[in-house]
């Protein structure tokens, strides 16, 4: 459960370093203000997650615990959970999208067919 906690928390990372929300949208745009500054200090003028000081705020986000039935993503740091939280009130990119589900399914398939959890015979 570990390995697939670890495929989707890159999944997620992926998406949201990318400006995109939970709805498979782009997420809404920083005010004209911030996107000059995060520009002049060599970053992208997106709602990445990615501060001007801090290198970013996913470098917090890990697999908290996992055990055979469920496996727990979250912030590492109890300021990064509250800024995750904060940010995730105004634009909504923390969580699983449509297509991170999607990518879900394929790594639970492709981990059981691995592990031989779950065998694929061809039917007579």
């Amino acid at each position: 459960m570990a390995s697939i906690g670890e495929a989707m928390r890159e999944t997620i990372v992926a998406r949201i370093r990318k400006g995109v929300d939970v709805n498979d949208a782009s997420a809404r745009a920083l005010s004209a203000k911030y996107a000059r500054r995060k520009m002049r200090h060599g970053r992208a003028p997106i709602r990445d997650w990615t501060g001007i000081r801090t290198n970013t705020l996913l470098q917090f986000f890990r697999v908290l615990s996992a055990n055979e039935n469920r496996v727990v993503l979250g912030f590492e740091n109890a300021f990064a959970d509250r800024v995750a939280h904060l940010d995730n009130l105004s634009d909504r990119q923390f969580g699983v999208s449509p297509n991170d589900r999607k990518a879900l399914s394929a790594i639970v398939l492709k981990t059981l067919k691995e592990h031989q959890v779950i065998q694929f015979k061809k039917a007579a």
